[in-house]
């Protein structure tokens, strides 16, 4: 183990009582990090939370959060806005387009609840078309068979950049060049690959790109980002506004008089958490102290191992592609003879291996972060291949 992964893991409490898998879901918040929020509790409470000094000082931090998280996921502050979490920033887009009946949502059979419920509100309340691909080998999407379901009808495509079920990479450039050749726009579902994947949201041709703070970059619950490409912001236009989202709250020409900031943060409404995004910046500057492809790197080493050791023990079946360009930090398998549900539960009770069940497909699903270890990951081979021998003789 490197001496960098240690000195973060002295940092995540966590790791001092089990093998926690389970960033995917949510990642074990640094210690300096809890420390910042609690040090932008006690500011506000010391300055008064409603002081004109505690309301301008709480202003110029949030947009060094907002400069610090812009500059460690490849954007910039202005194409940035803040968001409670995936789902938050995903819906603004869908809220925001305009909507008509037979307009057409393109999205997969391996999509999160985020990146298939709105769609079906959206067909139940407007008359839109929703079009699920299934992937001829239930893993991974291609950009042929995305090709094969875009119609003239088409606004937009949904599509994750790391399938939260298969752990698979999915081809976002790809999808950006199609939505750019049909004339419709593309929203990325960015939860299991923001904090992970090394490539700069900026590079990826997304229009709109919508990710969590709590789990691979390892912040607070309550957190999340929007970005937009250049100009997008002004596509889709805030379903709701309120004081945070536009240039003065309050106009000299009359209540009903505004004009939406020209940036990201137009799709911002009200107050934002100092403590909790404190903690995001903290923790993201942890995570830049290492660099997106150190990072990564270690990643891609990591699930390489674990997948090349799954694949070679009878009775598991690995779900998640075995190649690194093809897949992220989520590992998907299956074990005969033990349901998914049970599997998790025993490799929790029993190893101390914390991860979690997906229910389409049935899958055991761990995810290795940068702070997971070699000797973790052979703990956990040991244990799979425990249960499997159980399994078959039982």
């Amino acid at each position: 183990m490197e001496g960098w992964v240690e000195e973060v893991r002295n940092l995540l409490p966590v790791t001092r009582r089990s093998i926690y898998m389970n960033t995917g879901t949510s990642g074990p918040v640094p210690e300096p990090a809890l420390r910042a929020e609690a040090e932008s509790e006690r500011y506000l409470s010391e300055a008064g939370p409603g002081s004109a000094e505690a309301l301008r000082e709480s202003g110029r931090r949030l947009e060094q959060v907002r400069n610090d998280l812009a500059r460690f996921l490849g954007s910039t502050p202005d194409q940035l806005a803040f968001t409670q979490n995936t789902s938050h920033g995903m819906a603004a887009v869908v809220g925001g387009m305009v909507w008509r009946p037979g307009d057409e949502v393109v999205t997969s059979e391996l999509e999160h609840a985020s990146g298939l419920l709105p769609f079906g509100y959206l067909r139940d309340r407007l008359g839109v078309r929703v079009r699920v691909l299934r992937p001829r080998d239930g893993v991974r999407l291609t950009p042929d068979e995305l090709r094969e379901g875009l119609s003239t009808r088409t606004r937009l495509i949904c599509m994750s950049h790391v399938s939260y079920a298969t752990g698979a990479r999915l081809p976002v450039e790809a999808a950006a060049e199609l939505a750019r050749a049909h004339g419709c726009r593309l929203l990325v579902d960015g939860a299991q690959a923001a904090g992970c994947l090394p490539e700069p949201l900026d590079g990826l041709g997304a229009d709109f790109y919508a990710g969590p703070g709590q789990k691979w970059l390892m912040g607070p619950e309550g957190t999340g980002f929007l970005h937009f490409a250049p100009g997008a912001w002004a596509v889709a236009a805030p379903a709701s506004i309120a004081w945070a989202s536009v240039e003065h709250e309050e106009s000299p020409a009359g209540p009903l008089t505004y004009r939406l900031k020209a940036s990201a943060r137009r799709f911002e409404l009200a107050t934002i958490s100092l403590a909790l995004f404190e903690g995001l910046r903290t923790a993201t500057q942890i995570l830049e102290g290492m660099g997106r492809r150190t990072i990564w790197e270690r990643v891609a080493a990591l699930t390489g191992r674990l997948k090349e050791g799954l694949a070679a023990l009878r009775d598991v079946e690995v779900i998640t592609p075995m190649e690194a360009e093809r897949s992220a930090g989520l590992v998907a398998f299956r074990l005969r003879g033990l349901s998914a549900p049970e599997a998790t539960r025993l490799l929790a009770e029993r190893y101390q291996v914390i991860g979690r069940w997906v229910p389409r497909p049935e899958a055991v699903r761990l995810s290795v972060h940068f702070f997971n270890t070699e000797s973790e990951v052979e703990t956990v081979l040991g244990a799979v291949g425990e249960l499997t021998a159980g399994a078959g003789g039982s």
